[in-house]
């Protein structure tokens, strides 16, 4: 049942030409509400405007999924309308609605379900339940091979936090045997934070060659979840030590300044890195103002 057009928005995300991809989903905007969350039309704009758009049209998601739950009989939205919506909260930092939408009932084993849960359990700063889910997703034999790409996507990612790089590797290597279309590959490493990419670009050794070039053709792709990841609660510390990071101070000028030793500071630093899912000082104050830790 899916409409005209939203095909050819993946293709052109999967291509890397993200700004006519997410062009092309906005002309579409209008065609019926009415119809939109019988379809897999508004779920894959709100899936666009989350990975490559600008925009904030928070209100007007909240009112899609009111639609789509009054437009089934069980009164619940669209599962897939529901990923789709949960990455969008996620990406524009609404935790709550994120929360609220995985907080899905009666859906135990549905893909896209586990698929919401695991990323909201990964930005919460939960690999080991984001793992659970991620693997849920993929045990549902009705799962696409797109969105089992992001299923072994977030397996890997919950792995790579826990520490355990070799399963990490080997999750990966399984996108070369089990996703033959290596563009869905592309597609779900959007879902990687910047700092997450990082990481799997440094088992590159332990990849499969054509999944380690694939890591490194998609390096620049657009990665919304990094600077918008609801993650793990910054101590006290941590966030006065992000902002004299903030205002270029080095790490001999924040140790002196909290009496405290230079490798002390190291560790809070990267520690504030993680939990932000940001990759550097900028992204990291962007990431802390988008969660008022700043003000």
């Amino acid at each position: 049942r899916s409409l005209p057009g939203f095909a050819d928005c993946f293709d052109l995300l999967d291509n890397g030409e993200e700004a006519t991809a997410r062009d092309l989903a906005r002309q579409l905007r209008d065609l019926p509400r009415a119809v939109l969350p019988h379809d897999t039309g508004a779920s894959v704009r709100i899936l666009m405007e989350a990975l490559v758009g600008d925009e904030d049209p928070i209100a007007e998601v909240d009112e899609l999924l009111e639609l789509s739950a009054a437009s089934w009989r069980d009164g619940l939205p669209s599962t897939l309308l529901t990923l789709a919506a949960t990455t969008f909260y996620i990406t524009r930092g609404q935790s709550v609605r994120a929360q609220k939408a995985a907080d899905y009932a009666g859906a135990e084993g549905d893909c896209y379900i586990s698929l919401s849960r695991a990323l909201v359990e990964l930005a919460n700063g939960r690999p080991g339940e984001a793992l659970v889910h991620a693997e849920a997703s993929l045990a549902d034999d009705k799962i696409a091979p797109r969105f089992a790409s992001i299923g072994r996507t977030l397996a890997a990612l919950s792995m790579l936090r826990l520490g355990n790089l070799d399963a990490a590797a080997n999750r990966i290597a399984t996108m070369a045997t089990q996703c033959l279309d290596d563009r869905n590959a592309r597609f779900a490493l959007r879902f990687a934070t910047t700092s997450d990419a990082a990481l799997m670009l440094s088992i590159n050794d332990k990849l499969p060659k054509r999944i380690a070039s694939l890591l490194v053709v998609s390096a620049n792709d657009s990665r919304p979840l990094s600077d918008s990841t609801v993650g793990e609660e910054l101590s006290s510390a941590e966030i006065e030590v992000l902002r004299l990071v903030g205002r270029n101070w080095t790490n001999a000028q924040i140790a002196a300044q909290r009496f405290v030793a230079v490798h002390t500071v190291r560790a809070q630093r990267r520690s504030v890195f993680r939990k932000l899912g940001a990759s550097d000082r900028r992204s990291a104050v962007a990431a802390a103002e988008r969660r008022g830790l700043l003000d």
